[in-house]
């Protein structure tokens, strides 16, 4: 009972985002990990340990290798088989991560982070109704903009209007709980506009102006959208909106890379209405 105990606080630990000072000196602790388990060599926590250590130093094969050592040494060491999962999904082996997911979840139901690793391995093997009912239980526990996002865009793959408004409906409960998020907004705005339903695409977006009337990315998103829909005259307008907010703001804000590249688009876009606009009176 105190190895499984052990291994469930493990585990805890081990999916918490490493800490800066741990990314600064990976190598040394994996020297003394092995030093460690070269004194222990049956002590299969150790090989978790440095399994996850490998991992987060982009060394894959040596992390898988510690995490088959771990279970070897302890098949009830289940944040190996988690890790172990985990890792074959992130290096595109999806399909071999599934029976530890089966082990795992079989004796943790409902456990947060293993469903969300299987929703990931499910929707990379195109398995998308139980990636997203997966993506479902992760939101239900723990809403998370990040995890919303992955859900949204597996489901506007897909092609169909009808995934794409539930993608649109789940980002929206996601906002409902977690308030405006310029990411959720932008990626409900895009399937919109791919659904061609620019009407509601502009409503929100309007509505973003007016809750930050200084980002130049929601003017910038108008003009693009009333460019999508053939609105050129008001595309034209919204590009000359944006540039002039671009162009008001602090010098702090206007000359910095991103905000060089946002004028730079915005010049383009003008530029080639004009010429289209040109073209198309002299044919």
């Amino acid at each position: 009972m105190r190895l499984i105990h052990a291994s469930w606080c493990l585990m805890v630990l081990l999916l918490c985002p490493p800490t800066a000072t741990a990314h600064s000196d990976l190598h040394q602790q994996i020297v003394a990990l092995t030093r460690a388990i070269a004194a222990a060599p049956t002590d299969a926590r150790l090989y978790l340990q440095r399994g996850e250590l490998h991992r987060a130093h982009h060394a894959p094969r040596q992390a898988r290798a510690d995490y088959d050592r771990a279970l070897a040494l302890d098949p009830s060491l289940d944040a190996a088989r988690l890790a172990r999962a985990r890792l074959l999904v992130e290096i595109g082996q999806a399909a071999k991560a599934g029976p530890d997911l089966d082990v795992f979840l079989a004796r943790h139901p409902g456990h947060v982070n293993a469903t969300l690793v299987r929703a990931r391995a499910l929707r990379e093997r195109g398995e998308l109704a139980g990636a997203a009912a997966d993506y479902d239980t992760v939101l239900a526990a723990a809403p998370d903009p990040d995890h919303g996002l992955e859900r949204a865009r597996l489901l506007g793959a897909t092609g169909r209007d009808a995934d794409r408004q539930q993608a649109v409906a789940g980002l929206d409960a996601l906002m409902t709980s977690l308030g405006p998020i310029v990411t959720l907004e932008l990626e409900a705005v895009a399937l919109l506009a791919t659904s061609g339903d620019y009407d509601d695409a502009l409503a929100r977006v309007e509505r973003a102006i007016a809750r930050s009337p200084r980002a130049t990315v929601w003017r910038v998103r108008k003009a693009d959208l009333l460019r999508q829909a053939g609105r050129t005259a008001e595309a034209r307008q919204a590009y000359h909106d944006a540039r002039v907010a671009l162009d008001s703001s602090p010098p702090s804000r206007r000359q910095t890379p991103d905000a060089q590249r946002t004028r730079a688009a915005i010049d383009t876009a003008l530029a080639d209405l004009s010429a289209t606009v040109q073209g198309s009176s002299h044919p």
